[in-house]
């Protein structure tokens, strides 16, 4: 039945006001049925659509149960809201296709309204309709912003790729549930598995959703070029994590979890390496045994000597021949991969793609820092398509900051020179000595001068607390913590005492820290009697080759032991009398491998957060989950790759009283630097090379100038890993301008997380940016060195909860 029909049958038998919204929506549609129909005649009659498809959808849900004789009405009822579905389809492509054809002169106000109504017919279908409001309010308040103003746009631009985030997730659903059916009712039927394919996709593009990310695609294309206008730069589609020079085939994965897993589960390359380390020597070595053989005539030495030189151009050529270097190309990253010894291997990663954005702060891009492995976050599907669609081909790729790029390496003799460039520095990277490629001395001799509580004595662990919180006993995050706990009180009574000079907050707080110090679980472990069966199962997994599937099982029983572990009372009476019975904690891992200079294996070790400390239960559980977190497979994969046995590894737990943030950041206070990225170091004396090099160096003195930040309200959960997608607000602040007291007039800020932007004072107040800004300013001056740095706003004031050596 036509639609128009159906319409006017049902308006005879509703209420009058009902029939007024389907008479109205009726005389817009034949207005706007005109193919020269103007965009406000198809937005009004869009607008009425919904409002009449909400209608029924409210009568709909509220009907429940029908009687037999309500199921005829309740089904047109049923199919007239559907086909409203299926006319919003068209009503939004025909917008598409006016911006499109119109984009020179692009219109702000139809693209904003027609990408809310879009939204709104989502909601409507049920489908996350918390977000759908959320993201309607904030596309009705940019509709009447100054969007020539550049934090407006910037703003707009968040909102939008928000909307795309959405889109893309209908999408997948959609596919994930609907093809699945498809293909089980045509394989009943006997149907051709490729149709049923076709018609599957074919339906799902009919979608709403399909053409809403159409127009987003338009709208984000036409605010990119104006930030662009406005500031003079491009606007790249990339985030560059980690930069980097380098030539690799373009390997394709799924998941960087997949790529990763399959690099790691190669043969060694320890006898390649040594291989080719002795080609590298044999000439030297054969040189002094000619000159030590006095007898030797001249020309035999010669002879020798050519004789090695030529086995040492073979071996190194032998080696050479089977170094792979990939470019991964991962549709999809959690933020919790470990990608430590992807790289050691001839079939390595030089660099890797992600299909999504990532914060640049994440946990899994201080790894790649950690590693200089250049890694870019695609902010766009098509920029990924690009690179991928490259599927098998070399690439010179060159990443920095600013921009990326990238050419098919058609010239065998071009490649093979690079090729050999490349693995003379893959060698050097991967030598023994090379503390790039494992822990530092630093970190040895800290590992070796670890206190351990006894495990033999009769008498549980103590809490510590203060001063006594030493790296040696607690690890560096701990006794880091401990330390800024000191300062932040130190500043606080030095502010009390002097108050009428002081003409500034402290630059920051930190919340009071007990630690459960190293040998607490073992101790346990050996009061329980399972200590033999612990030590057995390290040995195990030292002796198991870096493979993330055989090492799994090992990992579940180590950490299942450790869940099992009934704790001392007394662990949690001394966190009571020192917290209070109300306090909820902060249960952080600090391990003695991580949070050192070169090594700070951010995020492989877990921390629970909201425990009660008045709870048992709760606290028992924390304790134990933090101590099984030391066995993760993440964490035993890059101690084998550090060279470490599992026996070395030790954990205590850090206890803070638990913030409730208004807003959560993580800073470097050396900013994004430049430095230390693996490049080619190409000899080449072109324009556009010397152009690039002098741009990394200014990018690198300017980064010394400046501090980076990346914020997010509440807990900030999409900061550091990449389970939670969304990206936060970023700031890059310039040290001189926010220590004047002045502070800065005009904050950058380019995209804004999963929340409501109309609610937010942040979102809406440069002053309130600004201020941030020159409190983490004030910070960054307070702490020496570079820094990686995790803290709060709170309505008390900035707290940290953490710092790191920045990789």
């Amino acid at each position: 039945t036509d639609l128009g029909a159906r319409l006017r049958e049902l308006g005879a038998a509703e209420s009058p006001r009902t029939a007024a919204a389907i008479e109205s929506y009726l005389a817009a549609k034949a207005r706007s049925d005109a193919a020269a129909a103007s965009p406000a005649k198809l937005l009004l009659t869009l607008a009425l659509a919904a409002d009449l498809r909400a209608v029924l959808a409210r009568q709909l849900a509220a009907a429940g149960l029908f009687h037999d004789e309500d199921a005829a009405r309740t089904q047109n009822k049923r199919m007239a809201e559907l086909q409203l579905e299926d006319a919003a389809f068209v009503l939004l492509s025909r917008l598409a296709n006016l911006l499109q054809d119109n984009f020179s002169d692009f219109r702000w106000t139809d693209a904003i309204e027609a990408v809310c109504l879009g939204i709104r017919n989502i909601e409507i279908s049920g489908v996350r309709q918390e977000e759908c409001r959320a993201l309607q309010r904030e596309l009705q308040h940019h509709g009447q912003a100054q969007l020539e103003e550049e934090e407006n746009l910037l703003l707009l631009k968040a909102t939008a790729e928000r909307c795309m985030r959405l889109c893309q997730e209908i999408s997948d659903l959609l596919l994930a549930v609907y093809v699945h059916r498809v293909e089980q009712l045509g394989s009943l039927l006997k149907l051709d598995p490729q149709k049923c394919g076709v018609y599957a996709e074919a339906r799902v593009r009919s979608n709403v959703v399909f053409q809403l990310s159409k127009l987003l695609q338009l709208l984000l294309r036409s605010v990119r070029q104006q930030l662009q206008q406005q500031q003079q730069q491009p606007q790249q589609p990339f985030d560059v994590l980690v930069p980097g020079q380098v030539v690799g085939k373009v390997l394709l994965a799924d998941t960087l979890e997949a790529a990763a897993a399959a690099l790691l589960k190669q043969p060694s390359s320890s006898s390649s390496s040594s291989s080719s380390s002795n080609g590298c020597n044999s000439s030297s070595d054969n040189d002094t045994r000619s000159n030590s053989n006095d007898s030797s005539s001249a020309t035999n030495t010669t002879n020798t000597t050519n004789t090695s030189s030529s086995s040492s151009s073979n071996s190194s050529s032998s080696s050479s021949s089977s170094y792979e270097p990939l470019i991964i190309c991962a549709k999809e990253a959690s933020g919790d991969e470990e990608i430590a010894g992807i790289d050691k291997n001839p079939k390595c990663a030089v660099a890797v793609f992600v299909g999504h954005d990532l914060p640049i702060l994440s946990h899994l891009g201080v790894r790649a820092r950690q590693q200089r492995l250049p890694f870019i976050a695609c902010r766009e599907r098509a920029a990924f398509a690009a690179v991928a669609a490259l599927e098998g081909k070399h690439l010179l790729l060159d990443a920095a900051a600013e921009s990326v790029s990238f050419r098919v390496l058609e010239q065998q003799q071009e490649l093979q020179l690079l090729l050999q460039q490349q693995w003379k520095s893959h060698c050097a990277l991967n030598e023994p000595d090379d503390p790039t490629r494992k822990l530092p001395r630093s970190c040895s001799l800290a590992l070796q001068q670890t206190l351990l509580y006894p495990s033999s004595s009769p008498n549980p662990p103590q809490l510590l607390q203060g001063q006594n919180i030493s790296a040696a006993a607690c690890g560096a995050k701990a006794a880091t913590c401990a330390q800024l706990e000191a300062a932040a009180a130190a500043a606080a009574a030095a502010a009390a005492a002097d108050g009428q000079h002081i003409q500034q907050e402290p630059p920051f707080k930190a919340p009071r820290c007990l630690c459960l110090p190293f040998g607490s679980m073992e101790w346990v472990i050996e009061a329980e009697g399972r200590k033999e069966e612990f030590e057995q199962l390290l040995q195990r997994l030292d002796e198991l080759p870096l493979d993330a599937e055989a090492v799994t099982p090992v990992c579940q029983q180590l950490q299942q032991l450790l869940l099992q572990l009934p704790l001392p009372e007394s662990f949690r009476l001394e966190a009571l009398n020192f917290f209070g019975p109300k306090a909820r904690l902060c249960l952080r891992s600090s391990a003695n491998v991580e949070d050192l200079q070169g090594a700070s294996a951010a995020g492989l070790y877990e921390s629970v957060a909201n425990v009660p400390v008045g709870d048992l239960g709760a606290f028992c559980s924390g304790v134990q989950t933090v101590w099984a977190s030391l066995y993760c497979r993440r964490a035993v994969l890059a101690r084998k790759v550090s060279g470490l046995s599992q026996g070395e590894a030790r954990m205590a737990v850090l206890m803070q009283e638990l913030l409730v943030p208004e807003m959560s950041f993580i800073l470097h206070t050396g900013g994004i630097e430049q430095q230390n990225c693996r490049s080619l170091n190409l000899q080449d004396s072109s324009s556009s090379s010397s152009s690039s090099s002098s741009s990394r160096k200014g990018q690198q003195k300017r980064a010394k100038a400046q501090v980076y930040a990346e914020l997010a309200p509440g807990l900030g959960e999409v900061l550091a890993g990449g389970r939670t997608r969304g990206t936060g607000y970023r700031m890059l602040v310039d040290r001189e301008t926010v220590r004047d007291s002045g502070g800065p007039s005009n904050v950058p800020l380019t995209q804004q997380i999963t929340y409501d932007q109309t609610g937010d004072t942040f979102a809406a107040s440069a002053a309130a940016r600004a201020a941030a800004a020159k409190q983490i300013a004030r910070l960054a001056a307070a702490l020496e060195g570079p820094q990686d740095v995790e803290g709060v706003f709170t309505k008390n004031g900035l707290y940290v909860v953490q710092a790191r050596p920045q990789p």
